[in-house]
């Protein structure tokens, strides 16, 4: 009878868990599109200001955002002397990012950008990508108010119905 208590609160637990790291998804997408749109600010700023090299600027925004790991990846392929667009697009396929297809496709447009026009052009292109960036931030909020809540609830509720159905 113990056992039998012990596995339908196992039951429970684990897929009160399945429902919590299925909402998780949603809370991570959203936190990766609010750390691309900072990091497209920093770049921006950088083209614009700092007059440096790519694969500086790539250096300095793999050190500033470590969760962003595709930037690291793209600044050592660079190294390998790759060129900014063959390490952005490897860096970017590679990469573990959250983020919907049509945000992927965002961010490799950004690898035809970067170091292929004159700053101007590149200044106003990201400008472009960032607002496509941002409609989909808010998108991905209105889809984690109402997803993360139904995905902890199934969990549990579902957790409860095998407890039942069990018993």
């Amino acid at each position: 009878m113990i056992f039998k208590i012990i596995a339908l609160v196992i039951i429970f637990i684990v897929c009160s868990l399945i429902g919590i790291i299925l909402s998780y998804e949603f809370i991570r997408r959203e936190q990766e599109l609010k750390d691309i749109i900072l990091m497209l600010e920093k770049l921006k700023t950088q083209i614009e200001y700092s007059h440096t090299t790519v694969k500086d600027i790539m250096l300095s925004l793999s050190n500033e955002f470590l969760k962003l790991s595709f930037l690291n990846d793209a600044y050592l392929l660079m190294c390998q002397k790759n060129s900014f667009k063959t390490a952005w697009e490897v860096a970017i396929n590679q990469s573990n990012l959250r983020i919907k297809n049509a945000d992927k496709n965002l961010l490799h447009k950004l690898g035809d950008i970067i170091g292929s026009y004159d700053v101007s052009t590149q200044i106003k292109e990201i400008k472009i990508i960032e607002k496509f960036l941002n409609a989909s931030l808010e998108v991905s909020i209105q889809e984690k108010q109402k997803k993360t809540h139904l995905y902890q609830s199934l969990g549990v509720l579902g957790g409860l119905m095998l407890v039942m159905i069990i018993v």
